[in-house]
């Protein structure tokens, strides 16, 4: 979670850091949550490149501190979602150098279903699907070349944050700025003792609290719901 975070922290333009966790809760193995400033209706293209390179966050700072051998399933998620990010600018928004051509799937009938809905007929031809995958894979490559870049800059940041969420679990985004501008956080407060009714502790309590939260999500909500 430290390497989504950093990148979103850093990144012009990205959403506000509101909270890190590595507590797991549903699927998800920790969370980075941002919360738009203002209500958003459509994403652009710089929008679009800043939630891949937050995604790819998590598979980077694996990287560097483990080797590309050391990297693990938990960033399937994130490697999942950032590939529909840029399929979708690619193909729906015209958000490459294909152009202002809509590539996407046009439903025929709510009713019977996508495949028949086609009637089994190819969207584009083997040539157009190819220039598609290389424009999504250009997407990718150049985001994580981006990210990849910002960590290695903001490396002692890393550190610093993943050691802080080993200590605490939970950070709100009021403390990662404190971290990062002071380069500590005073020591974690000892957990209350759990009465006799067996109040939970606070990193249970804190978990609930986030895996009640409809708005999250991996990371983020999604931004271009289908």
């Amino acid at each position: 979670e430290a390497g989504h975070a950093v990148i979103a922290f850093y990144t012009e333009d990205a959403d506000p850091l509101h909270k890190v966790t590595i507590i797991p809760h549903g699927r998800a193995l920790g969370v980075t949550m941002q919360v738009p400033e203002e209500d958003r209706y459509s994403v652009n293209l710089k929008d679009n490149r800043n939630l891949i390179k937050i995604l790819m966050g998590g598979y980077l700072a694996e990287s560097m501190f483990y080797g590309v051998e050391g990297t693990t399933s938990g960033v399937s998620n994130d490697l999942q979602r950032a590939k529909q990010i840029a399929t979708r600018m690619v193909k729906e928004f015209g958000m490459s150098s294909l152009g202002p051509v809509f590539y996407g799937t046009e439903e025929t009938s709510p009713f019977l279903g996508r495949e028949m809905g086609r009637g089994g007929l190819a969207e584009h031809s083997d040539e157009t699907a190819r220039e598609i995958d290389n424009e999504v894979r250009g997407v990718i490559q150049t985001c994580l070349e981006e990210a990849r870049n910002l960590l290695n800059e903001k490396r002692d940041k890393l550190e610093l944050l993943a050691d802080s969420l080993m200590e605490w679990e939970t950070l709100s985004g009021e403390q990662v700025t404190e971290l990062f501008e002071v380069g500590n956080l005073p020591p974690r407060p000892k957990a209350p003792p759990e009465d006799e009714g067996g109040s939970m502790a606070d990193s249970e309590t804190e978990a609930e609290s986030i895996s009640e939260d409809p708005t999250v999500s991996g990371i983020i909500p999604d931004p271009n719901p289908a």
